[in-house]
């Protein structure tokens, strides 16, 4: 794709983000730390600030026609702002394209979680905390409305919201990344492999541009 089309393509998604109210941010290019211990580097990107919402999967489906996942008819799970969860890879890439957008690479997702840091978590050391993630809530939890005036501590870097604890979220390459609300302690360095199709209360995701 040439410069044009991939800065033609972020417009599209940032004009759709508004439509839609999934407000971007912006990550900038440097240096990465993956799972694993791995490094490198990273060009600029955009990155939606919070996972996606009920809500914004219901605009989805209701102009294609897809499934609305099962949680969202369970008390506990149905509130408009909650996360989505019981999306597979492949739904959250439908999801992605149809807002003019993409799921992240993993090494996106990590850089917005780090950027030029190894901290163990994307507000930096300290261990988590009610202010800065939603976690520990065992089997019988949910997931927590997405509100950029909670858990403001728990921010990463760049400004994204909930990149530890709330929800696994989907990247590219089928790897779950960032724990869920029934997490103990959602590392950074802590990666989820499971099935592409795997739906499950615990999964979201997030796009790209």
């Amino acid at each position: 794709m040439t410069a044009m089309g991939r800065w033609t393509t972020r417009l599209l998604g940032l004009l759709r983000s508004e439509r839609y109210g999934s407000p971007m941010l912006a990550v900038s290019g440097g240096r990465l730390f993956l799972p694993g211990g791995r490094r490198g580097r990273i060009g600029a990107f955009l990155l939606d600030a919070r996972p996606v919402t009920n809500a914004e999967y219901r605009a989805f489906v209701g102009a294609t026609g897809a499934r609305m996942p099962d949680w969202t008819w369970r008390s506990g799970f149905d509130h408009a702002d909650q996360p989505v969860v019981g999306v597979s890879l492949d739904e959250a890439r439908r999801y992605a394209r149809w807002a003019g957008k993409r799921l992240p690479t993993v090494r996106e997702w990590m850089r917005a979680a780090r950027a030029d840091r190894r901290a163990p978590y994307p507000w930096g050391d300290a261990f988590p905390q009610p202010a800065f993630a939603h976690y520990g809530r065992g089997s019988r939890g949910a997931p927590s409305q997405s509100d950029e005036r909670t858990r403001r501590a728990g921010h990463g870097p760049f400004g994204h919201q909930d990149l530890a604890g709330n929800v696994w979220e989907w990247t590219d390459e089928g790897l779950l990344l960032g724990g869920f609300w029934g997490s103990e302690d959602p590392r950074l360095d802590s990666p989820l492999a499971e099935p592409p199709a795997r739906l499950s209360a615990g999964i979201g995701f997030r796009c790209a541009v």
